[in-house]
């Protein structure tokens, strides 16, 4: 039993090793070369060689011996040569594969014509002339085809003649007259092209079916080379988004504008608002908000979802120690995970609000001073004035003293009203 498995084995070695011979001799690479139709060509012809070989080596054998015992000595020797012609023509690298194959071509038909020629046998010769017109079919073009079809034509035609006319002996005039040679080549002709055609309009299919494919794929090649591109650029563009959100000194999140939940936020607003990432990512933005207008936002930034436009509110915020400050958020749209979602930009303008509102201050305390002295200024300084003129009229040896007291009186409250300016303008923050 191990005596045949090895014997099996050594069998199959040696079927690979002849295999690999075959192929080499038609030159055919399957990991490297296009597999189109002259690819496919190249296989059956490998294959044919392949199994005919092996095949008539073991049919010559014994068709040899009876033939000689028959005392045919032609046929055996022709089948002998053919064989050996055949297999060194094939094997050898000095001839191309074009030249392989015609060879092998030739030799059907030169073997049907030999058989019909010495034996007299019309369907032998016929099958041999079949075969040739299947090589031919499947191995070479339409036009070829066609052509071997028009020479089993003239083929038939002059075995018809050298019947009619008797041209040379042979075993044809005691077995077919002419007009029953051309009724048996009618019906093989018809045979033939039937044959042919199918094959040729099969192959023609295949080779048509392999181009498309062949576009096709390349086709296929383009498109992923140019999505593969823009992988690159859309990978490329997550980088610069991540660097651009991450790294910014300016706090960013992103947001469900469905739940409000946080998606998604940068290092700045983790220092700015005091949360961690992990408090922030189960909060929502509106527990930021210290108003009440939550309602209109969410109205809001819908219509920013939809319509894609920006929209810039200025609000105050809480931060973790309750803390509140004022900022302007900017909102918009962006794809975020398959979603369309809203990004907040914010910034802090708690120092330009309280800037502001000191110069809101400073103004209402500058219009005071400005009502101050037009007003209450003027009206001292008026009465100094008048008072002045009345001294200078009644200047003489003897001073009234009640008018030095009133003059005395208007210069007390004109200290007190400069004493308030001075106090309001100290008040002024620049």
């Amino acid at each position: 039993m191990a005596a045949f498995s090895n014997f099996l084995d050594r069998i199959k070695k040696l079927w690979h090793w002849y295999k690999r011979v075959v192929e080499n001799s038609v030159q055919i690479h399957p990991a490297t070369e296009l597999k189109d139709i002259t690819y496919w060509q190249k296989q059956i012809f490998s294959n044919s060689v392949l199994y005919s070989v092996p095949v008539g080596i073991l049919s010559i054998i014994p068709s040899i011996v009876l033939c000689f015992m028959q005392g045919m000595v032609f046929i055996p020797v022709f089948d002998l040569i053919a064989m050996v012609a055949i297999c060194s023509i094939y094997f050898s690298k000095r001839f191309s594969l074009r030249k392989k194959r015609a060879v092998v071509a030739l030799t059907f038909i030169c073997a049907g014509m030999a058989t019909i020629i010495l034996l007299g046998s019309f369907g032998i010769g016929s099958i041999y002339f079949m075969a040739a017109a299947v090589f031919i079919s499947l191995l070479y073009s339409s036009r070829i085809a066609y052509g071997s079809i028009i020479f089993n034509v003239l083929i038939y035609s002059g075995f018809a003649c050298v019947i009619h006319f008797k041209l040379f002996n042979t075993p044809l005039l005691k077995h077919y007259d002419a007009a029953m040679w051309m009724a048996n080549a009618l019906n093989f002709l018809f045979l033939n092209v039937t044959v042919v055609l199918g094959i040729r309009n099969t192959m023609n299919g295949l080779e048509t079916s392999i181009r498309e494919e062949a576009r096709l794929l390349e086709k296929l090649k383009i498109e992923i080379a140019e999505n593969q591109q823009q992988h690159i650029l859309v990978k490329e563009s997550e980088e610069h988004y991540k660097s651009l959100f991450f790294l910014s000194p300016t706090p960013m999140w992103i947001f469900d504008p469905d739940t409000s939940g946080f998606l998604q936020v940068n290092d700045a607003a983790v220092q700015a608002y005091g949360y961690s990432e992990k408090e922030f990512l189960e909060m929502t933005v509106n527990e930021l908000r210290s108003d009440n207008t939550v309602d209109n936002i969410q109205e809001i930034l819908e219509e920013v979802l939809n319509t894609g436009n920006l929209f810039e509110e200025t609000i105050r915020h809480l931060r973790k120690d309750k803390e509140l400050f004022d900022v302007e958020v900017k909102y918009g749209s962006i794809p975020f995970r398959g979603k369309k979602v809203l990004l907040a930009i914010v910034r802090d303008i708690t120092k330009q609000v309280r800037y502001t509102e000191a110069i809101q201050r400073q103004n209402a305390n500058l219009k005071k001073i400005a009502y101050m002295q037009s007003h209450i200024i003027r009206a001292p300084l008026t009465r100094i004035m008048g008072l002045s003129d009345l001294i200078q009229q009644s200047m003489g040896e003897d001073k009234d003293k009640e008018l030095f007291y009133y003059l005395d009186e208007s210069v007390q409250e004109l200290d007190t009203v400069i004493r308030d300016i001075v106090n309001h303008s100290g008040e002024i923050i620049p």
